[in-house]
């Protein structure tokens, strides 16, 4: 875990009831679940293990363990429920695509479309374990709120 991330387990340790996971109330509260929040969104981007922050979490380049190495969370079930972050990945990606279509000026020839191929495939093929590790976070977060 990195210095300055605050750690997952102590953060769920707070009393039942109305306290907050890091067993205090009110503008702690919401500093100390905004850290979490941060700490955990970073973690995916960083390509760490969402709970711990232990690395590395994937076996080869877009495929993750089987579990993380630091606390033994299972990556194994979050295979089809990263799907939908995944999709709104590359939905951003070609929104981006287009937006960049209609502002810039491409010459009408091989050159020029190739080229904007290469500018449309290499950021997705490129982002993806990042945004795999993202959407496995976003996933992380989504259950430790369900319960």
């Amino acid at each position: 875990m990195n210095q300055g991330e605050p750690d997952d387990q102590n953060l769920g340790s707070g009393q039942s009831g109305t306290s907050s996971p890091s067993g205090r109330s009110g503008p702690f509260r919401a500093v100390a679940e905004r850290q979490r929040l941060l700490s955990i969104l970073w973690r995916g981007l960083t390509k760490r293990c969402p709970a711990c922050g232990h690395r590395p979490i994937f076996a080869r380049w877009n495929e993750l363990e089987r579990c993380c190495g630091g606390c033994g969370r299972d990556f194994d079930h979050a295979g089809g429920d990263i799907w939908g972050f995944m999709y709104l990945g590359t939905a951003f990606f070609t929104g981006l695509f287009i937006f960049v279509i209609y502002r810039i000026y491409v010459p009408e020839t091989v050159a020029g479309r190739l080229a904007m191929a290469g500018v449309a495939i290499v950021p997705m093929i490129a982002s993806l374990p990042r945004r795999k590790a993202l959407a496995l976070a976003l996933d992380y977060l989504i259950r430790s709120h369900s319960g």
